[in-house]
């Protein structure tokens, strides 16, 4: 956890904590890649990435521009939701969420709760009703991908998906399903709460953890999300469109076919890399399209060999994911002072809770 004293010492920790969780997660990333060329093909790859055009790359920066306009205006529903969007500036909501592009490279995304800490110091809103905005995101972000996923299988273009990859569409689809059921379900939460006021290190949180589920339910009620899915939708598209300009540019004109298989590949993959576990799921994402390259393109385009399908998936990696890291970093080297000059001292860390005896104490995440 953050150790911040207050001073101008815990200035200088809150300025330098994003960045060490992330050179971490770049680090593991790093060593990760370093295993794949190890393992591949290096001088037929490198022909493959040298033959991709140069023109395309401008193209492809604006349509991950577009995809994050859309990610944004669903960021902006959930603070209108809270209630806290007029008390932050448009410019600030764009750099924190330009900048929060880069935590996603951190261990577990562990570092994506700075945006909350963020929007506690800027507008006084609890934690335990912030961080329910950046889950209202990823829940926002998963019911699209899962959408878009069982059109592709529907279309037939996708038929030849492996079953693990349906298998796995089912269980996120099955998890999505229990957590909305659960934060909309009182009795299910009186059982829980009844479960953690019998254990004395979770009874300190629970009046933070009530806090935490009322506001998530609040934020994920059907007319929330249902206001946010025609962004999300299009930006999972924009995605596949990303992959589709790739692999015209590899050699693969667009088709109707080939449109639906690159849905359910950029909707996979995200899903994969979240059960990994690995900082923005790296290797395994890229090992994810690699086989989908090969398992659902190859038999109808002899141009997909296993040396282009590896250089497909970096391409696709650098702009799906890398992209927006390096990014999220140079938004937030530049306007560092505007996010992290105020220490994020004790009070940010800090949340109520009920002690045996029924009064209101403080619980510190710290701790």
């Amino acid at each position: 956890m953050l150790k911040t004293d207050g001073d101008s010492n815990g200035n200088e920790q809150a300025l330098r904590f994003p960045l060490k969780r992330l050179l971490a997660g770049l680090g593991i990333a790093l060593v990760t890649y370093l295993a794949l060329l190890l393992a591949a093909n290096s001088v037929e790859l490198l022909e493959q990435l040298g033959q991709f055009p140069v023109l395309l790359l401008l193209p492809l920066f604006l349509l991950k521009v577009l995809t994050w306009l859309f990610r944004f205006l669903v960021w902006q529903h959930f603070l209108a939701a809270v209630g806290v969007r007029d008390r932050v500036a448009a410019f600030n909501s764009a750099v924190l969420y330009l900048a929060g592009l880069a935590l996603s490279v951190s261990p577990g995304k562990s570092a994506e709760a700075l945006k909350a800490l963020d929007l506690r110091r800027w507008t006084g809103l609890p934690l335990n009703q912030g961080l329910p905005v950046i889950m209202a995101e990823r829940v926002a972000e998963t019911l699209a991908v899962l959408i878009l996923a069982a059109l592709a299988l529907l279309s037939g273009a996708a038929d030849l998906a492996p079953v693990p990859a349906r298998h796995l569409l089912l269980l996120a689809t099955a998890v999505l399903a229990i957590g909305l059921l659960f934060l909309h379900s009182p009795t299910a939460q009186r059982r829980v709460f009844v479960l953690v006021a019998a254990v004395p290190l979770l009874r300190r949180a629970q009046v933070w953890l009530e806090g935490f589920i009322a506001g998530s339910g609040e934020l994920l009620q059907a007319r929330n999300l249902l206001q946010v899915l025609a962004p999300a939708l299009l930006a999972t598209t924009g995605d596949a469109v990303v992959l589709l300009v790739i692999l015209d540019g590899f050699g693969l004109p667009w088709s109707p076919q080939l449109t639906f298989q690159a849905l359910l590949i950029v909707s996979l993959t995200p899903l994969i890399g979240a059960l990994s576990g690995l900082p923005n799921g790296a290797g395994i994402t890229e090992l994810s399209v690699v086989t989908m390259l090969l398992v659902l393109v190859a038999p109808w385009h002899a141009a997909i060999t296993p040396a282009s399908a590896t250089a497909i998936a970096i391409n696709e990696s650098f702009f799906h994911k890398w992209l927006r890291v390096l990014v999220g970093l140079l938004v937030a080297q530049v306007f560092r002072r505007r996010l992290f000059a105020s220490a994020l001292g004790a009070e940010h860390l800090r949340m109520p809770s009920t002690s045996t005896d029924g009064q209101v104490q403080v619980y510190d995440l710290e701790s």
